[in-house]
């Protein structure tokens, strides 16, 4: 049998992650307009703690806003 003592913290868990992820998001959202698919999936592999290989066209600056603000909105 489950520890019921243990699921409220695991809940809190969850919900303090799902607070994190929407404020980061949404300041991300504020700075970069239009690629709320791209915001997603960069933060996916943040809290996955992965990689992400950022395609897009030449004049987008990949490397300057969505390198530098998931670091500043954290």
């Amino acid at each position: 049998m489950e520890n019921e003592t243990e699921e409220p913290s695991d809940i809190a868990a969850v919900e303090r992650c799902q607070q994190a992820y929407n404020r980061v998001r949404d300041e991300l959202a504020k700075v970069i307009i239009g690629q709320s698919d791209v915001i997603e999936q960069v933060l996916i592999a943040m809290f996955a703690r992965g990689h992400a290989l950022l395609e897009g066209v030449p004049a987008w600056p990949r490397h300057c806003s969505l390198a530098r603000w998931p670091a500043r909105s954290i």
